[in-house]
């Protein structure tokens, strides 16, 4: 049964939300969107486990880094 919207995800580049994106691009045959939290911080910032998933997955990934005032 088709999706009547796009199906998407916030993926952090964890294990959760890496296999629950992988699996779901996979078997559903629609568009994937895929969105992700970037930070300055190297400590916090996971963005290359998560376009490393979005590519080995061939999805688009929407960054999003959002300034220490935004995010408060």
């Amino acid at each position: 049964m088709p999706l009547l919207q796009n199906l998407a995800f916030l993926l952090s580049g964890g294990i959760d939300s890496s296999l629950l994106t992988a699996i779901s691009a996979k078997e559903i045959n629609q568009n994937v969107d895929t969105y992700s939290i970037t930070f300055e911080s190297l400590k916090y910032d996971e963005s290359y486990y998560a376009n490393h998933v979005a590519r080995t997955s061939n999805l688009e990934l929407n960054e999003v880094s959002p300034s220490p005032e935004e995010f408060f």
